[in-house]
């Protein structure tokens, strides 16, 4: 860090070592300070200074910082936190970067109401010695099983029921797609494909995420949009890109089929509904071969 240099024109840089940019509404200058301007896959922290359009130091606001992969469609689900410093200065620590790749940091300003965006670009960011991140301290082992809400209890036949719906196409509504159209065992329960190509050759946001231990996440999809597994089935089967489907026109479109009225008469004491359906998908995704 070589000094702070004056500051004769407004949103002027203070330090020589440091990434510069401008606000998308010219609100705020941000320089983020970090050693050789460079992340690396892991965990990283920043310091960010942070002036209004007089250069003048910007204290107490409300800071968001999301790290992104723009070809993934994706971010992170640990999100870094913020800590002032004081005269503008910000730190943001625990920036876990979990992949190699392109990424962004998005940075949100907030002061008073006034609130400006700017993204930081980071095009190929390496992984290094002594910044990998250690998974053993994030991580920790499964249980053996997954939590089963009790209004959805395990059989075998609902996984059974479960799998007959994931692998058939006729749960969209061109006959085109089904889950495993996306979610394919051979790729561990996701695709081999940067974002998802849906019904009539529709490109989704976002590549499909795994289902494979599925059941012990406490939300659903890249961004949490689903709170359980049997509202994802049905968000899925909703989903504009995937099947283009109802669930209620799905149930009655199976329920023409002996199979399904036999299996569904088993499992559930009656015909398939929009509410089994997705029962029974939640099933298979949380089955681990002991039921």
């Amino acid at each position: 860090m070589k000094g702070r240099e004056s500051v004769t024109t407004k949103h002027t840089a203070q330090f020589s070592d440091s990434l510069f940019k401008i606000t998308d509404n010219g609100l705020y200058s941000i320089e983020m300070i970090f050693p050789e301007k460079k992340l690396s896959m892991g965990v990283n922290t920043v310091d960010i200074i942070i002036h209004d359009e007089e250069d003048r130091d910007v204290l107490d606001a409300n800071i968001v910082v999301t790290p992104w992969m723009p070809e993934m469609g994706h971010g992170v689900t640990e999100k870094p936190f913020v800590n002032e410093k004081g005269y503008g200065l910000y730190s943001i620590r625990n920036i876990v970067l979990v992949m190699t790749g392109h990424w962004e940091l998005k940075v949100k300003v907030n002061k008073n109401g006034s609130e400006d965006t700017l993204v930081f670009n980071f095009p190929n960011v390496p992984s290094e010695a002594g910044n990998k991140l250690d998974l053993r301290s994030v991580l920790k082992a499964l249980p053996a099983s997954p939590p089963v809400p009790a209004d959805n209890p395990m059989t075998v036949e609902k996984i059974n029921l479960g799998k007959m719906l994931y692998w058939d196409r006729r749960v969209s509504k061109t006959g085109a797609t089904s889950c495993v159209f996306c979610h394919y065992p051979s790729y561990y329960g996701a695709e081999p494909m940067r974002k998802s190509v849906g019904i009539n050759g529709d490109i989704h946001l976002r590549n499909a995420q795994t289902v494979l231990n599925s059941a012990f996440l406490t939300t659903q999809f890249w961004a949490s949009e689903s709170p359980t597994l049997e509202h994802q089935a049905l968000a899925a089967i909703r989903s504009h890109v995937a099947t283009r489907s109802w669930p209620n026109e799905v149930a009655e479109r199976l329920n023409r089929l002996p199979e399904y009225r036999k299996l569904s008469m088993k499992v559930f004491g009656g015909p398939l509904t929009e509410e089994n359906i997705g029962k029974a998908i939640a099933g298979l995704c949380a089955d681990t071969g002991d039921t």
